[in-house]
């Protein structure tokens, strides 16, 4: 659909009203005209752009060889009758080895008809290629209108430039691609955004063996195109396309945000027993019995899971597991949701790591579990450094005694007195009194974290 038709040389050849006739270069024939000029110039060159067509009578042609290795054209159209009767063998033989099509004009064609021909073939692509463009633009914008407009975009897109199409996300994760197999070029758009991106979100093109590929930012992502050949006109198409993803990645923001809210409304509502009203305003919320968890260090969740702050309110049977990357506190199913949230916010005070916690795991589990650090542990260490062996053995065995010294002495086989003489030397080297309960307690700790 992008690429409009482009006169060639051969196309000016089969014009029959021209009578032209193709002496060298016959298979260059396709190569396009941009322009036609007329020059009788010995060294015609440096007013000539690529692309065009030559027309001369030959005036002033010089050496076949030096003429024509001084241009870049498409072609050349030698007049005969007037300077020369025939068109030279010389210059036959040179466009000949440089493949460079020649073609015979004869007295009758006059050079002003061949131009007006090319320009008003230029005229008409040039139109149709505005038109090509609007066309384009207009499918594009009416993309927007239907189910999935990210989609229809990129495939639309992709059809019109006989390539493909990719819309990427600002993470640089395909969201549409079209056509399928395009997939392939995954991998070499991400390489080249890395390479090219970290000093900024700007345009980036390259080419490869079939195909020119340009990457353009959009507003929350990338869109990426790739076609034979992307011609001018497909800048200002691509660029619509891009600013269109950028405007849907808008909307379709603010109604998420819209949804969101609506659903933090419902949420309220379930909180304070108005499970009728809640259903009335939003669709698909969780029915009784309900889990309440107060959730931390979690990004995003799925809809599934209403919000008020950092409380999650969610059906008993929801695999909140599956989408947790933070931490949670999680209640009990329970009909009365009020109750699940009081019991969540009162489970949220035992949170230490990542993961889920449940008054179930609360109960299996010991305060030592949770005071178990790195840092903690090499407290104990250092604190019970000064104590021998022995010391630290007998240490072990009054305190799992209770502070008993009958109970103590027994275990350890040794008098009373010297476990007193043992308990004194303790107290010095460590600075406690194993008579006050703390000291205890803290050395108790120490003694089970220094293993």
């Amino acid at each position: 659909m992008q690429h409009v038709g482009v006169l060639s040389v051969g196309a000016v050849v089969r014009q029959r009203g021209f009578g032209l006739r193709v002496l060298a270069g016959e298979g260059e024939l396709g190569r396009a005209v941009e322009w036609v000029h007329v020059s009788e110039l010995a060294d015609p060159g440096p007013f000539l752009r690529p692309g065009t067509l030559l027309l001369t009578t030959g005036i002033q042609l010089g050496d076949p060889e030096e003429y024509v290795g001084r241009l870049d054209v498409v072609g050349i159209g030698f007049g005969v009758g007037l300077s020369h009767e025939s068109v030279p063998d010389g210059l036959i033989a040179t466009c000949q080895q440089n493949s460079v099509p020649l073609l015979e004009v004869p007295l009758a064609t006059r050079f002003a008809d061949i131009v007006r021909f090319v320009a008003d073939d230029l005229a008409r692509t040039a139109v149709k290629a505005v038109r090509s463009t609007v066309d384009a633009e207009r499918t594009l914008i009416r993309a927007l209108g239907t189910k999935d407009p990210q989609t229809e975009i990129v495939r639309r897109l992709a059809k019109w430039l006989n390539g493909w199409a990719m819309a990427l996300d600002k993470d640089r994760r395909p969201q549409a691609v079209f056509p399928a197999k395009a997939r392939r070029e995954l991998g070499q758009v991400q390489a080249e955004l890395t390479r090219t991106t970290p000093a900024g979100r700007f345009s980036v093109s390259w080419s490869t063996d079939t195909d020119q590929i340009s990457v353009h930012p959009t507003e929350h992502g990338y869109l990426a195109v790739g076609a034979p050949k992307l011609n001018p006109d497909a800048a200002g198409v691509i660029g619509i396309a891009a600013n269109l993803l950028s405007f849907q990645d808008d909307q379709a923001g603010r109604a998420r945000e819209a949804e969101r809210t609506v659903r933090t409304a419902a949420a309220y509502l379930l909180v304070n027993g108005l499970h009728d009203e809640a259903v009335k305003i939003a669709k698909d919320l969780p029915q009784p019995p309900y889990r309440a968890a107060v959730i931390q260090d979690q990004e995003t969740l799925p809809d599934d899971v209403l919000m008020i702050d950092d409380i999650g309110i969610f059906a008993a049977d929801f695999p909140l597991a599956d989408h947790l990357t933070g931490r949670a506190a999680v209640s009990d199913p329970a009909e009365d949701l009020p109750e699940a949230i009081e019991q969540a916010r009162s489970l949220a005070k035992a949170l230490t790591k990542p993961g889920i916690i449940t008054r179930d795991d609360v109960a299996a589990r010991s305060l030592l579990s949770q005071v178990d650090t790195p840092e903690i542990r090499a407290y104990a260490k250092a604190l019970l450094d000064p104590l021998p062996a022995e010391l630290l053995n007998t240490l072990k065995v009054f305190l799992a005694a209770g502070g008993s010294w009958a109970e103590a002495s027994a275990k350890l086989k040794i008098h009373r007195h010297t476990l007193r003489y043992r308990i004194r030397k303790i107290e010095d080297l460590l600075g406690r009194s194993l008579g006050d309960t703390g000291a205890r307690a803290e050395l108790w700790l120490a003694i089970h974290l220094d293993k």
